[in-house]
């Protein structure tokens, strides 16, 4: 038997005996229906939604992976060894991609592609600790509306931010003083 499904029957063993041993005789059938019934839903949530979601490696709230933000480029390093990267002097698109898996896991994404359509999807919350959306405003032409307009979207879309040629997306590897960065995010 699986961890998780021990902790849900300890759990319940436990209320159940609390709700026998406190509560006054003729309450207990409807609580311990009660309790039994949001026994079963937690135990249906946490094997449906949140179990899988360890297993396929889509973000979880709160779980550790390795971004980088350098003068070089994007550097992702997820759970289970997978790693993404693009460097700025190949960068030919960024997107920001939602998903309505929100809000139990990750559901905003900057998408950043080169012109063989590989790159590195970056969930927000990482985006924002490394200042990404800082250095990709650094690109002429970055389109900021489409970036507010994703921020209000809770379904499955696209939104183009920039689209160029490898190259002009070097200034996102550049300080704010024109000059490059040496330092790591």
């Amino acid at each position: 038997m699986k961890r998780g499904a021990r902790v849900a029957i300890a759990a319940g063993l436990a209320g159940a005996v609390a709700v026998g041993l406190v509560v006054p005789t003729e309450y207990r059938p409807t609580l311990a229906a009660l309790f039994t019934l949001s026994l079963c839903t937690f135990v249906v949530l946490w094997f449906r939604f949140i179990r899988p979601l360890r297993q396929d490696g889509r973000a979880i709230p709160g779980e550790p992976e390795n971004l980088t933000v350098d003068d070089r480029g994007v550097r992702r390093q997820m759970r289970g060894g997978r790693n993404e990267e693009i460097e700025w002097k190949h960068l030919t698109k960024v997107m920001i991609v939602t998903t309505d898996d929100g809000p139990a896991c990750e559901d905003f994404f900057f998408v950043l592609v080169d012109a063989g359509d590989r790159g590195c999807a970056v969930p927000n919350g990482a985006a924002a600790s490394a200042e990404l959306l800082r250095r990709l405003q650094r690109i002429p032409g970055f389109d900021n509306k489409a970036v507010c307009d994703a921020t209000t979207f809770v379904e499955r879309n696209q939104f183009v931010c920039w689209e160029g040629r490898p190259g002009e997306a070097a200034a996102a590897g550049e300080t704010a003083d024109g000059g490059e960065d040496d330092h790591g995010q």
